[in-house]
């Protein structure tokens, strides 16, 4: 993985834990795909709420699996994005 996506990762992973600590997931190795499982959340209304405000999640085939792609997104784009999932649930 590139030094520049390697930090970028960082980062958003720390935007993670500190915006959504119900979802859980484990660092990707490589790339900007971030799967995960969020505790106590429907997230078939989460997706709803998020749709309504453009946010673009992906549903998984498990059980209240999403995943996140920040690949194109800034570092301002993706706290920004997590802010608004944050404040959906």
């Amino acid at each position: 993985m590139k030094r520049l996506e390697e930090k970028k990762l960082q980062v958003i992973c720390g935007y993670i834990d500190e915006l959504l600590p119900q979802f859980e997931y484990s660092k990707p190795k490589n790339g900007l795909h971030i799967v995960g499982t969020f505790n106590n959340v429907n997230t078939q209304q989460l997706l709803e709420k998020c749709n309504k405000k453009n946010i673009e999640l992906i549903n998984m085939a498990s059980h209240n699996a999403l995943e996140f792609n920040f690949k194109n997104a800034s570092i301002h784009e993706a706290y920004s994005t997590l802010h608004s999932i944050a404040r959906s649930i």
